[in-house]
């Protein structure tokens, strides 16, 4: 008598397991961009607790409005039917997806709403700090490496690494999409919403949704 082969979880049941509801408040999102596919989608932070911020990549931009009206109210939301993905900022942390079949709810959690602290630090403080979000640094950039191609789920991003430095010290920024462009050598600049990543004793920066003023 032969044995019934066993139980194999389609792909959708194996992706529906993987959803998860997060809560939190919406923070610096993005204009609505279109990838290399054509697909819409649009960049925002979510602060998932008083010190922890995330970042997000929503995939309906018919979401955006809600998106920026969270954001300018410091509404308290849940994100429900959301997957945790592999970062490409943190390989120790995780980056929010959000698709058309996910939704954001008016929420309660026992943290307030914190707005980024807009202080300029020092290349030589953020190289102290082992992982961050939203930090602003003054450098001059004294090399830039070529551009290259990068898929991030299914996003062709393109990075460029270059270095950056101050009167106390020199970082490697990771430069992302429109950044690498408005970038000059041996210009000075003010990055804005910088992430600060630690690994191996090493430690780089990386623009997200960054502004930047030249300053020279």
């Amino acid at each position: 008598m032969s044995s019934r082969p066993p139980y194999k979880k389609s792909k959708q049941q194996q992706e529906e397991e993987t959803l998860t509801n997060i809560s939190g408040y919406v923070h610096n999102v993005s204009p609505i961009k279109i990838a290399t596919n054509n697909s819409k989608y649009f960049d925002a932070t979510f602060q998932t607790d008083k010190d922890e911020y995330r970042r997000t990549i929503v995939f309906s931009a018919e979401k955006h409005v809600s998106f920026v009206q969270a954001a300018e109210k410091a509404t308290l939301i849940q994100l429900t039917h959301v997957r945790k993905i592999l970062s490409f900022v943190d390989k120790d942390g995780f980056d929010i997806k959000v698709t058309r079949g996910s939704t954001l709810q008016v929420t309660e959690l026992p943290f307030r709403c914190k707005q980024r602290n807009n202080k300029v630090s020092s290349v030589a403080e953020l190289k102290s700090w082992t992982s961050t979000t939203g930090a602003d640094v003054n450098v001059k950039i004294s090399a830039v490496r070529p551009t290259e191609t990068i898929n991030v789920q299914g996003v062709d991003m393109e990075l460029s690494k270059a270095y950056g430095s101050d009167a106390t010290a020199t970082v490697k920024i990771n430069l992302w999409n429109d950044t690498i462009t408005a970038v000059d050598l041996n210009a000075t600049y003010k990055f804005t919403n910088l992430t600060t990543r630690n690994a191996n004793r090493k430690v780089w920066l990386n623009t997200t949704k960054t502004s930047h003023d030249k300053n020279s």
